[in-house]
Order: structure tokens, then C-alpha cells, then sequence
């Protein structure tokens, strides 16, 4: 008797066939045949494409399945689970589609979408062109308006150049006047002494110099911040900026070149040359008849009168430029969602349903509705006016 069980729980029932026969000879000696262990080898051989396909749809299920979701069949035919081969897209075409894709070649697709293209985008122009926009009209606008504030802007950017080379004539041929004690008026002469507290740092100080005082406080505080940046300004007409280059740093400074205290020096002026500083009750009028006829050491009043008035010209442009940096920026916006609303990706991918047909027809059909009731209306009360007079007759007989 042989063994009930062999290794791993199993029966001797359960056993593998043997890939070998007997073949009893003489000797009673075992061959091996070699037809069985071929024949094994085919069958192991056709298994194996089975199994390689088996995977890889496994594999595609799970990159499809990363969402936790179950594919559908159409989800699963798109990536080309399905073993079943299906017909190329394109409606002339009958050859099958290649592994994952819709289309049997890029030709095919390529056709189909132009054929696409040509089949919906005259409708869809229709639709474009018969719907009006809200939006489009409202770029119009914005667009009209940045338009108008630039061309505003651009006006007064070169006013305010003529201004600031007014004022440097001006300041060039005041500084060439010599003092004469003779010409000063009343409304030169100097300020009575007294005691003023600096806004900056807070101490007393003389109303002689006091001006003179604020320009250092104010000095000292600007040199402890620094402007600058890689870009050199390049701007028409009169420079602004310092761009004073630092080599360290390799940047350009960005204060004003008027009031910067680390690389613009003050300017020197001659032992006789007056204040000059304008005195009309306009401030932007440059007469040199109505000036201050004061030498420069003895007026207090108009201390740095060429700085104070050049840095407001300066001011001035420095917000226009800001101002039409943002209309640049908006009409820029607005072009560009213009540009991009009609476009053949929007027109294809967009649809409108123009109401006004049905709009129209609804309200006719009210107007109906309600021209019929007056009507009705009408009618019911011819019809009981007609009977009112007969039943005043037959009381009136009642009565007799």
C-alpha cells in the first residue's frame, strides 16, 4: 500500500500526472518520452500571451482606477481595455482603429475635425453675430475710456514738460541777476526773528533757519533708505530719476534727481545773485518783473525755492506715469477678452439660445390673451345694459 497523503496535505489521487511513461522491457527499465514534455512546452507557450494581456488591462484598470471610482464600459473602451477591435471614427472609414485611439490613422482624424469644423462653425457664427454681447460692450467701453485717459494723460505729461523747461529758463536767467539794493520793495524784506519747532526732529529752531534746518533733517532720514533698481530709466524729455549707478551693486539708484542727497550736490550760487523766487499770486506764471529782488544770504523765505518747484513738476509726471502704467494694464485686459471671445476654440466649444423669438411669440400671445378678455369684458356689459331696461318695464307694470 502506498502512501494516503503526499508533501502539502495532498492524496495520492490528487498528484500530478507524471510527464513520463513506463515502458516495460526486458529489464523493466523507465523511458522518458519526449512527445509529452513537448507538448507541455505548446501549452505553457500559449498560455503566456493570455496572461501578458491579462496584465496589462489589470494594470490599465488600476492607473484608471486612482480615484477610487469604478470605470465604466465606454471609460474602459476609451483606454482601450476592450479586446475587441472597433471601427475608425471617421465616417468614411472602415479599417479598425489603432490600440487606443478612436482612429485608424492621423489622417482620419484629422479629416473628421476639419469636417467638424466646417459642419458647426457657420451656425455657430450666426449665433455670434445675431446674439448680442453684454460683455463684448462692456470691453468697448473700458476700452473707449483707458483710450480717452491715455490720450488725456499724454497731454498732460507734455505740459508738464513745457512747464519744467519754462522753469529751468527761468531759473538759468534769474541766476545770472545781480543784487541791487535799490530795487527792493516792501514785500522783500526779511522776517522778524522768532522760534520754530522742527516737524521732523522736533527742536527749536530759528525762523531764519528754520528752512534750512528741515532740508538737513530731511537729508538724514532719506539717506538712511535706499531706492534702487537693475533697469535704468529711459523716459522722453527731461530725466527725473537720479540712476546714479552703484558698481558694487551694479544698480541704478531711483530717488529724484532733485532731492537726492547722495549723489546730486547743490548748486553754487554767486555772492550777488538774488533770491529770484517768483511772487506772482499764479503759481505756474514765471514774470520776471514780479520776483524777489533779496540776495540769496539774506532771504529766509524762499530758501531752495529751484528744488521745491522742480520736484512738483516731477511728482506730477511720476503719478501720470503711474496712472497710464494701469491704463496700459486694463486696455491691455480688454483686447485681450476681445481678442479671445470669438475665437474658433470659444465658438466651438460655446453655444448661445437666442430668446427673442420665443420672447416675441410669448408676448404676442399675451397681447391675445388679454385683447380677448377686454373683449369679453365687453360684451358682458352690452349684455346687461340690454337687460336692465326690460326689468325696469316690468316693476314699473308691477306697481300699476
Amino acid at each position: 500500500m502506498g502512501r494516503s497523503k503526499g508533501r502539502g496535505g495532498r492524496s495520492s489521487s490528487d498528484k500530478k500526472p507524471s510527464t513520463h511513461r513506463k515502458t516495460v522491457d526486458g529489464s523493466g527499465s523507465e523511458e522518458y518520452s519526449d512527445w509529452f514534455e513537448e507538448h507541455l512546452e505548446e501549452s505553457k507557450r500559449a498560455e503566456k500571451p493570455s496572461r501578458e494581456s491579462a496584465t496589462v488591462t489589470k494594470r490599465k484598470e488600476r492607473d484608471g482606477n486612482q480615484n477610487g471610482k469604478k470605470l465604466s464600459q465606454e471609460e474602459k473602451d476609451n483606454l482601450g481595455f476592450s479586446e475587441e477591435l472597433r471601427q475608425c471614427y471617421w465616417i468614411h472609414c472602415v479599417n479598425a482603429a489603432r490600440p487606443n485611439s478612436k482612429y485608424c490613422s492621423d489622417d482620419c482624424g484629422i479629416k473628421l475635425a476639419k469636417h467638424r469644423i466646417l459642419t458647426l462653425l457657420p451656425g455657430r457664427l450666426e449665433e455670434w453675430k445675431r446674439t448680442p454681447c453684454v460683455a463684448e460692450q462692456k470691453n468697448k467701453q473700458e476700452l473707449e475710456r483707458a483710450h480717452r485717459e491715455i490720450k488725456r494723460l499724454a497731454g498732460f505729461l507734455e505740459e508738464l514738460e513745457k512747464r519744467r523747461l519754462s522753469l529751468d529758463a527761468f531759473i538759468e536767467a534769474v541766476s545770472r541777476l545781480d543784487y541791487r539794493a535799490d530795487l527792493v520793495v516792501a514785500d522783500d524784506l526779511p522776517e522778524e526773528d522768532g522760534t520754530l519747532s522742527c516737524v521732523s526732529c522736533g527742536q527749536e529752531t530759528s525762523r531764519k533757519s528754520y528752512l534750512k534746518h528741515i532740508e538737513r533733517c530731511y537729508n538724514k532720514f532719506e539717506l538712511g533708505m535706499t531706492f534702487n533698481s537693475h533697469a535704468q530709466t529711459v523716459v522722453n524729455g527731461t530725466p527725473i530719476h537720479c540712476d546714479f549707478l552703484n558698481e558694487k551693486t551694479k544698480r541704478y539708484c531711483k530717488r529724484l534727481k532733485v532731492l537726492c542727497p547722495e549723489h546730486t550736490k547743490q548748486p553754487k550760487h554767486r555772492h550777488n545773485a538774488i533770491c529770484g523766487s517768483p511772487m506772482s499770486s499764479d503759481p505756474y506764471e514765471l514774470d520776471m518783473k514780479k520776483i524777489c529782488r533779496l540776495s540769496k544770504k539774506q532771504c529766509n523765505r524762499h530758501n531752495f525755492w529751484e528744488k521745491l518747484r522742480q520736484v512738483e513738476i516731477d511728482v506730477q509726471k511720476v503719478e501720470a506715469w503711474i496712472k497710464l502704467d494701469t491704463l496700459k494694464g486694463e486696455e491691455q485686459k480688454s483686447t485681450e477678452a476681445m481678442t479671445s471671445r470669438g475665437n474658433l476654440l470659444g465658438l466651438l466649444l460655446h453655444s448661445t439660445t437666442y430668446h427673442d423669438d420665443v420672447q416675441i411669440q410669448m408676448k404676442n400671445e399675451n397681447l391675445s390673451k388679454a385683447r380677448d378678455e377686454v373683449v369679453n369684458d365687453r360684451k358682458m356689459e352690452l349684455t346687461l345694459s340690454d337687460l336692465a331696461p326690460a326689468g325696469n318695464n316690468v316693476r314699473e307694470k308691477n306697481c300699476y
